[in-house]
């Protein structure tokens, strides 16, 4: 679990989940996992197809 957010509107880093009325995202990007169920849909969005 991380304690660091990011402000989407400011492109600034806080600890708080809230600032200004506006939620606070993590900055983090998911958890690589070899037995990703839905990573080939989300290549075929990103890329438009996926190598066979």
């Amino acid at each position: 679990m991380s304690l660091l957010r990011k402000c989407p509107k400011t492109k600034n880093y806080t600890l708080k989940k809230r600032i200004a009325n506006i939620d606070t995202i993590n900055p983090h990007p998911p958890r690589f996992d070899p037995l990703d169920k839905v990573g080939e849909y989300r290549r075929k969005i990103k890329y438009g197809k996926v190598k066979e």
